[in-house]
């Protein structure tokens, strides 16, 4: 079960603790070990997305005036095919912040595979999505691969049948992107990049493919409703809102 008191980190990173609560969470910190891994967990993050804000961060709740926050790069490309164009972010994102990541899982009763996704949009702190994204965010995802497969595939089917590439980006109309290697272990682990799509309002399937074999895509969308062999698959509905 989740500590109650994790909530004092989200809200240091987020810059939203004053004096007094900054004081509770460094408590908090010395005496419970799932908050600390918690703690590192939103520092690593900020390392790899290039922020300069940690002096901003620590300075923030006493009232004293430290660096700027966070930093976003946007990088757009081309659209093509079945996949539409993508918008590559570089962002702070969280990790898993709860049991219930509404994924179903398919391939097999107990798979040990998972897949979750954080909504990122610009100015505004991470959340962990629910039942619905809005169109304009950019998607992270965290996955873990207890079931020992090698390679893995993050896309998202309308309810027109096209397809939105999120791992791996295709980007060129001539290349043919292949599934990302990915960690072992029931662990969680982030992929690196977080992703915008054009996606259209409505429902929206969200599916991830764990797989032995490297696939491309155009393997996959050849095949788009016929069962992956030796595949494990989670899908979840998202409602995207305009």
């Amino acid at each position: 079960m989740t500590c109650a008191r994790r909530h004092l980190v989200d809200a240091h990173f987020a810059r939203r603790t004053d004096a007094a609560a900054e004081q509770a969470m460094r408590e908090e910190l010395k005496r419970c070990a799932e908050c600390a891994a918690w703690y590192e967990r939103h520092q690593l993050f900020e390392k790899l997305a290039g922020s300069s804000g940690a002096r901003d961060r620590l300075m923030r709740p006493y009232g004293l005036s430290g660096a700027p926050g966070r930093r976003w790069l946007t990088i757009g490309v081309p659209a093509f095919a079945t996949s539409l164009a993508l918008l590559l972010a570089v962002v702070v994102f969280r990790g898993r912040s709860s049991d219930d990541d509404g994924f179903t899982p398919r391939g097999a009763a107990t798979t040990g595979v998972a897949l979750d996704v954080f909504r990122l949009a610009p100015n505004a702190a991470p959340l962990r999505a629910s039942s619905s994204v809005k169109a304009n965010e950019a998607l992270a995802f965290s996955y873990q691969n207890g079931a020992g497969k090698k390679w893995l595939m993050v896309f998202a089917v309308d309810q027109g049948g096209r397809v939105y590439w999120y791992h791996p980006a295709w980007q060129q109309p001539s290349e043919t992107p292949a599934a990302v290697p990915i960690e072992l272990g029931a662990s969680w682990h982030e992929l690196p990049d977080a992703v915008t799509q054009p996606l259209p309002a409505g429902r929206l399937e969200l599916r991830a493919l764990f797989l032995d074999e490297r696939l491309d895509v155009r393997q996959i969308e050849a095949a788009i409703d016929r069962p992956v062999q030796g595949a494990l698959e989670v899908r979840r509905t998202l409602e995207v809102q305009p």
